[in-house]
């Protein structure tokens, strides 16, 4: 049970200063949404997210960086956000790990779907040179924005860097891609849309390129433990289509513990030669 000393606590207090009130957004996601991470302790998650905004002030930006605004689109939009915490850093290294292992000094192009606020992005960057792309599909319009002013932040002997505000399922890039990270929680969807979604991140890479998505470690099971009979057989279904890619194309998998909550990173390879084609006209 959550400790009744921070149910409810004074709206004057939260209302002091703009991270604080983030704080109570990401408190209301947490208890409609407990049964993410059942075993992290609340008063742990507090301390966690007051020590982001403690560093966000002193950098003199607020809730550091892009925290305040995922905790609001958390709450607001959790459907396609899919998570009440940011993705840690080594949850990133792990979704970023094929880049590590680049041949030769050929210029990449990078796609990554969902990125949110950038906690991917950011270490993809740190892994590109300068003549690589990297191509950022984004729905949710307050995260693409906060991407485009990233982007123009990068440093010019970084990647080239651009934003696109779309749904990646009409995506049209110009070229496949070398690499395909995918920040979509998977999930949160429907088991045909999921399916679309896994198809065209394959899609979309070159033969031989790599993608990368993860999962919450036991997701699925807490959500079928809770719900009704139709629920988890949709859950069964959406377990179905997941694996079942992984078993196609699945190259190799990382868990993730130092996450909340702990994730696997499944890593997939397009091993497939047909020339590149678009499945949405």
């Amino acid at each position: 049970m959550y400790n009744s000393r921070f149910r409810n606590p004074s709206q004057a207090r939260w209302r002091r200063s703009f991270e604080r009130q983030a704080l109570k957004q990401s408190e209301l996601a947490l208890r409609s949404s407990f049964w993410l991470i059942p075993a992290f302790s609340r008063v742990r998650f507090w301390v966690v997210l007051r020590r982001f905004a403690r560093r966000g002030r002193e950098s003199g930006r607020p809730m550091g960086s892009g925290i305040g605004l995922f905790l609001r689109q958390a709450v607001g939009a959790f459907y396609s956000t899919g998570a009440v915490c940011p993705s840690s850093g080594f949850l990133a290294r792990a979704m970023v790990r094929p880049l590590e292992r680049r041949a030769g000094a050929a210029p990449l192009r990078v796609l990554e779907a969902g990125p949110g606020t950038g906690v991917f992005s950011r270490r993809i960057a740190q892994r590109l040179q300068e003549r690589d792309r990297l191509d950022l599909v984004e729905l949710n319009p307050r995260f693409a924005q906060w991407m485009r002013e990233w982007a123009e932040r990068l440093p010019s002997e970084g990647p080239r860097a651009q934003v696109f505000h779309e749904d990646i399922l009409r995506f049209e890039p110009e070229a496949p891609y070398d690499f395909v990270v995918s920040g979509l929680p998977l999930n949160n969807f429907p088991p045909a849309l999921a399916d679309d979604l896994l198809g065209k991140l394959v899609e979309l890479g070159r033969p031989g390129a790599f993608i990368t998505f993860f999962q919450y470690l036991g997701l699925r099971r807490m959500k079928s433990a809770f719900a009704k009979r139709e629920r988890r057989q949709t859950l069964q279904r959406l377990g179905a289509v997941i694996d079942g890619w992984i078993e196609r194309h699945g190259v190799g998998v990382e868990r993730v513990w130092l996450n909340v909550p702990p994730a696997g990173v499944y890593c997939l390879q397009k091993r497939e030669r047909p020339s590149y084609t678009s499945r949405h006209k």
